[in-house]
């Protein structure tokens, strides 16, 4: 219409009034941007051409990733059946959702040679220099020394000794944070792992040292308190340059401080206690051993695992001790069992390991609010549940089918099962009394029958849920 050829008309009279450098200035990048454009549009095509069904990739949602972290998947098991779903992670990185558990059993165990690591990618160093350093970055040579050498500190004996330090963790704690008459799950939870954390990794104990420890507390909260774009906003700076620089997602302040309080316990500053950066101190490297020696940390790695030990433990460990809560909250009398039980027990490391319910409803908790999806990424072309992956495709689970809806699987009913899970020797036979008691319409007989075996069958857990599921 009008418009349009006014459009038209302004657009070529702008042209007009350009020198030649700027009109190929213009058509350059104007050719640019339209090559990038259909570029973006054929790599959404991958998924569409292997006739694997999945919702429409945009540039605002960065491909699905915005939608997907938003809700980590809940979105996609409402709108496709099908057991496979293709999404773009990251922009254009193909990433494959696999529902059925046997698969990923598969992958994990059988497969594993096709699928290595979690995923290579620029996104890994979004956090800064050292993430170059960490455990979950490393690959190879470098990350079975990393491996090797910190897989012992988590022994018997050294967790007997952490246990002191968290007792005393949470007898400061209870004394100045916890209110007497109600609890916010999220923030106990939040504010109590983060400090135990505090102590575990790095012996810090509020008792002998609470302004150290609210400091570091403070720090850690910075480091947490960083959104999403913010930590992929460095990306944006060549790699090279970022490193150079030390340019990080985070205040260079916390950067600095964490580095002068780590490279104190390193040199022996602390009390003597045994700790997780105090343990890798003692297994110290050269930078020039890094990829011939089988064990030890350079100095950089040491203060790249302790962050991570605080990145990965927290808001993991904080989760799961949230939902704990909450579902033992709505379960009075299994919590007052369970209060029952340690009121009066010894809560050392050995007097722990014997209160089998506690564990029981921890492991419960994480399988039904399963809060973090697992990815693996393929290190060549391979097949997976019937789909040909090509090399550095991404494949995730679908967190939602990894546990059983929450209209049939209630509060009671869940510590019901943990009770019963608990208290017999055959997790098979477990299962399969929880399930009668679900659905009384259905015997052990029947059951058994539809998991297409007998007594016998050792068909997995996940199996039977679908059968009863379905």
């Amino acid at each position: 219409g009008k418009t349009t050829k006014e459009q038209i008309k302004r657009i070529t009279d702008f042209l007009k009034t350009r020198s030649k450098a700027e009109l190929v200035t213009i058509s350059a990048v104007g050719i640019t941007g339209l090559a990038g454009y259909f570029w973006v549009q054929n790599k959404w095509k991958y998924w569409q051409r292997k006739g694997i069904v999945g919702p429409k990739p945009t540039f605002a949602d960065l491909g699905n990733t915005m939608s997907t972290f938003s809700d980590l998947g809940e979105s996609l098991f409402h709108n496709f059946s099908d057991d496979v779903i293709g999404i773009y992670f990251f922009g254009t990185r193909p990433c494959l959702i696999v529902k059925d558990p046997l698969v990923w059993k598969d992958v994990c165990i059988k497969g594993f040679q096709n699928f290595t690591t979690v995923m290579r990618g620029e996104a890994n160093y979004a956090f800064g220099k050292m993430a170059a350093d960490f455990m979950t970055t490393a690959e190879g040579r470098k990350w079975k020394r990393l491996r090797n050498t910190i897989g012992p500190f988590f022994s018997g004996a050294r967790l007997k000794e952490t246990c002191l330090v968290l007792q005393d963790t949470y007898e400061h704690y209870e004394e100045k944070y916890i209110p007497k008459t109600e609890v916010e799950a999220k923030e106990f939870s939040a504010g109590y792992t983060l400090r135990s954390i505090l102590g575990s990794g790095y012996s810090l104990n509020a008792k002998e040292n609470e302004q150290l420890v609210e400091e570091v507390y403070r720090h850690s909260n910075i480091l947490f308190e960083t959104s999403f774009f913010g930590m992929l906003a460095p990306l944006f700076i060549p790699r090279w340059l970022r490193f150079k620089l030390n340019i990080t997602s985070y205040p260079n302040s916390t950067d600095k401080f964490f580095r002068e309080v780590i490279a104190q316990i390193m040199a022996g500053g602390n009390d003597g206690r045994i700790n997780l950066v105090s343990l890798m101190a003692g297994n110290i490297i050269d930078d020039s051993e890094e990829l011939t020696a089988t064990k030890g940390f350079t100095k950089n790695e040491i203060v790249a695992q302790a962050l991570l030990f605080q990145l990965a433990g927290q808001d993991t460990t904080a989760t799961v001790l949230s939902f704990l809560l909450f579902s033992l909250s709505k379960t009075p009398s299994i919590q007052n069992e369970i209060h029952n039980m340690v009121k009066n027990a010894d809560l050392s490391y050995d007097g722990l390991k014997k209160i089998k319910l506690i564990d029981a409803c921890i492991k419960e908790t994480q399988r039904l609010f399963t809060f973090i999806a697992l990815l693996r990424e393929a290190d060549h072309d391979c097949e997976v549940a019937g789909v040909k992956v090509s090399f550095l495709t991404l494949m995730t689970h679908k967190r939602m089918k990894l546990r059983l809806k929450r209209e049939i699987l209630s509060c009671s009913c869940l510590l019901e099962f943990i009770k019963v899970e608990n208290s017999m020797k055959s997790q098979k036979n477990s299962i399969l009394i929880v399930l009668m008691e679900m659905n009384r319409t259905l015997s052990k007989g029947e059951i058994l029958k539809m998991g297409r075996g007998d007594a016998g069958d050792a068909r997995p857990f996940f199996s039977i849920l679908e059968v009863l599921l379905n």
